[in-house]
């Protein structure tokens, strides 16, 4: 879904880069299918990393087209550092996004409704500025000493002290 909504967005915004951070499987599939859709250009295939911070810091919009999730830690790290959302409408996203609030949830099915949420933030810096911060104040509740506080008040209660 990705590659095909840059190749959607590639003549409104070319200098626009989607960087695929990872190996798998599908890697030379994905290369293949970029080429063959005219985008492989405005794709960096980065591959398997440990430098995901500083490619982050590096980064304007954080995205994710999943199918299916459980929680989202890429979509909580892109949030921290700062980056406006847009995700597909899939369990696991939405318990990390409130579509309009704190980043864009699209159809997961739909290629243009992806596409119409890259354009809001392209289009509109501000907006995505907003959604942005307000991302990042979002995933604090989601911070490790948080967490822990959290689990550790469920499991005094369940123990009954």
């Amino acid at each position: 879904m990705i590659i095909e909504a840059l190749a959607i967005l590639k003549d409104e915004y070319p200098h626009l880069k989607v960087l695929f951070l990872g190996s798998g499987p599908l890697f030379d599939a994905m290369r293949r299918f970029a080429k063959s859709k005219g985008v492989s250009t405005s794709i960096i295939f980065v591959g398997s990393t440990r430098a995901i911070g500083p490619i982050l810091a590096g980064c304007d919009i954080g995205i994710s087209a999943s199918k299916t999730e459980g929680l989202p830690m890429n979509i909580a790290e892109e949030m921290y550092v700062g980056l406006p959302i847009v995700a597909s409408d899939v369990r696991g996203h939405r318990d990390l996004i409130e579509s309009g609030k704190t980043g864009l949830l699209f159809n997961p099915d739909s290629v243009e409704d992806f596409v119409a949420c890259l354009r809001r933030y392209l289009d509109n810096p501000a907006f995505a500025a907003q959604m942005a911060a307000a991302a990042r104040q979002k995933v604090r509740g989601f911070l490790l000493d948080r967490s822990l506080e959290a689990l550790s008040g469920i499991y005094r209660r369940l123990l009954g002290k």
